[in-house]
């Protein structure tokens, strides 16, 4: 499995078609952290917890027949739908791999098929299939980071239904970081995510 620095690594090779979000927060002794990040695991896996820190963003999360999770856990092989203001659609995210390593631990998702829609073959997200976005957390001593690593991000335009789907994605891939939709949505969510249990103790 990979790890936060392989996949930073990653992105440092490739820049033109990766983006990432950091944001860290201090604690005052190791104990203290550890607890925290035990909490914010928790909260990775809570689709719930995903809508409180999304700033443009809602977040659903569904079986691969289109039935809504009524439990709120994201769990691997599950899709997740979002709905990002202003794009004029859902996207879709199939939950690839999720890695607990101790003082590590990595989401990862990929875009995927629109479960409502027959074709089962069609990427349903301004991404390829191929883009990954790596939510990560880690614990260091008294501090903790967390990521969205974003990888192989190339508009798609070939995989879809028609020309203004494919027009749409395009738009979405290539202004979205002036419009806050990609790297800048992802940025406030990371801040909003790790100070999120600070804010309610």
């Amino acid at each position: 499995m990979p790890t936060i620095l392989n996949l930073l690594e990653q992105a440092q090779a490739d820049e033109s078609h990766s983006s990432v979000s950091r944001a860290e927060t201090d604690f005052n002794n190791p104990v203290e952290a550890a607890k925290e990040f035990v909490k914010l695991k928790e909260n990775l896996q809570n689709i719930d917890c995903w809508n409180k820190a999304g700033n443009l963003s809602s977040f659903e999360i569904f079986d691969q027949d289109g039935k809504a999770v009524s439990s709120g856990k994201i769990a691997k092989d599950l899709l997740i739908r979002i709905s990002l203001k202003g794009t004029g659609k859902y996207d879709w995210v199939k939950v690839s791999e999720i890695s607990d390593a101790g003082n590590e631990m990595i989401l990862t998702v990929q875009p995927t098929f629109d479960p409502d829609n027959k074709d089962k073959q069609t990427v349903s997200h301004f991404f390829t299939a191929e883009a990954r976005n790596n939510f990560c957390l880690q614990l260091n001593g008294t501090k903790i980071s967390f990521y969205v690593i974003g990888l192989n991000e190339k508009q798609n335009i070939a995989q879809t239904n028609d020309f203004v789907e494919a027009i749409r994605n395009w738009v979405t891939a290539n202004v979205g970081s002036y419009l806050g939709i990609q790297k800048g949505e992802w940025t406030a969510f990371t801040e909003k995510f790790l100070h999120s249990e600070e804010a309610e103790n």
